[in-house]
């Protein structure tokens, strides 16, 4: 019954939730900042919703799926085993090279990380697993053009922009990025870090929708605002 609300959400146009908004505006974005060849990296891939609106604005560009749980892994290589410019990667993308434990919430997998993170629900149950962890900027070829970073690893946000700094800094691609209390915390990261980031990388950071509406960029006071009383954890950085 969850799962068939969750589908019809999908296909509601104007957003019900916070998250069905977040949802909306990113394909929003997707099918208008896209090219036919444009080129992405979906972090945090799950069952791969996003990264089909992707394949859809941008049939002609190479994507890069991450996705370290196992059985997601799989669902992905099967779910675009046709597409040849489509990768798949069993790995979790950080700051450093290596294998990391990785805590997946079995009851909520989407609440998975290299972290554990404060859950919503009770009786959350969860296991400890072994994942190969990777930085971007050493699985990307240097010559591929990025134009699109979407992350969403549940805390993990800014270790994988500092394990993309090459990337980042030489193409400068909008990316759309989760940063909220409840996780990032666990991670040592907070918003002056993040704003600070990518302040160095000559990027404004805004609200999806504030983007969209084309609206002032946040200052790092009202970046840190939006953290500290929740009012948003969705957010796009883009070049200034």
């Amino acid at each position: 019954m969850l799962l068939r609300f969750k589908k019809l959400l999908k296909k509601i146009p104007i957003p019900l939730t916070k998250n069905h908004g977040y949802d909306l505006r990113t394909k929003r974005i997707i099918k208008n900042y896209l090219h036919l060849n444009s080129n992405t990296i979906d972090v945090g891939c799950h069952k791969g919703e996003i990264l089909e609106i992707i394949l859809n604005a941008a049939p002609d560009g190479r994507h890069w799926g991450l996705e370290p749980l196992p059985y997601l892994y799989e669902h992905l290589k099967l779910k675009f085993s046709d597409k040849n410019n489509i990768e798949i990667l069993p790995v979790a993308a950080t700051d450093r090279e290596g294998f990391s434990d990785f805590n997946h919430v079995i009851t909520n997998p989407a609440y998975s990380g290299l972290k554990k993170r404060d859950y919503d629900r009770a009786n959350e149950k969860d296991e400890k697993i072994q994942v190969k962890t990777q930085a971007l900027d050493n699985l990307i070829p240097e010559v591929i053009h990025i134009d699109l970073i979407k992350i969403d690893v549940e805390g993990g946000e800014y270790q994988v922009l500092l394990g993309a700094q090459r990337i980042i800094k030489t193409f400068r691609p909008m990316i759309i990025f989760e940063h909220g209390l409840g996780s990032s915390e666990y991670y040592d990261s907070t918003p002056d870090k993040v704003f600070n980031f990518f302040e160095e990388m000559d990027m404004h950071v805004s609200t999806l929708l504030s983007f969209i509406k084309r609206l002032k960029p946040f200052t790092e006071q009202e970046f840190e605002e939006q953290y500290y009383r929740r009012m948003n954890y969705y957010f796009i950085a883009y070049g200034k």
